[in-house]
């Protein structure tokens, strides 16, 4: 699928987590995270980071499909549509689920950062 021609957004989702621990991590610990998340090797980076960033992308295109679930719901309510003879569908449903079919691309185009404080 080819983007040719059309303007891209960067935008930064910004994540926090809680790490509880039973003592202080050592000196240092963000700067080796950082190492590790940007390790690229041969081609790729290490599966655990991989899979990070995998489940990051799920989130994220998870997110955006609730939005459009959310806004169509809001826009049609229970409405439902005959779409076949004796074939009927939610309207919402429908809707949201063209809107997320046509939506922008995105992608992660760059490295994942953390930052421990």
């Amino acid at each position: 699928m080819s983007n040719t021609g059309k303007q891209h957004q960067q935008q930064t989702v910004t994540l926090t987590v809680r790490v509880e621990a039973d003592g202080a991590l050592p000196d240092g610990v963000g700067k080796y995270l950082n190492s590790l998340l940007h390790d690229w090797q041969d081609g790729r980076y290490p599966q655990y980071v991989e899979m990070l960033r995998y489940s990051l992308f799920r989130c994220l295109e998870e997110a955006v499909r609730t939005a459009y679930d959310q806004a169509a719901f809001a826009e049609f309510g229970n409405e439902m549509i005959e779409y076949e003879k004796n074939a009927w569908v939610s309207r919402a449903a429908r809707e949201a689920n063209k809107a997320f079919k046509n939506r922008p691309a995105f992608y992660f185009n760059t490295d994942i950062d953390a930052r421990i404080e």
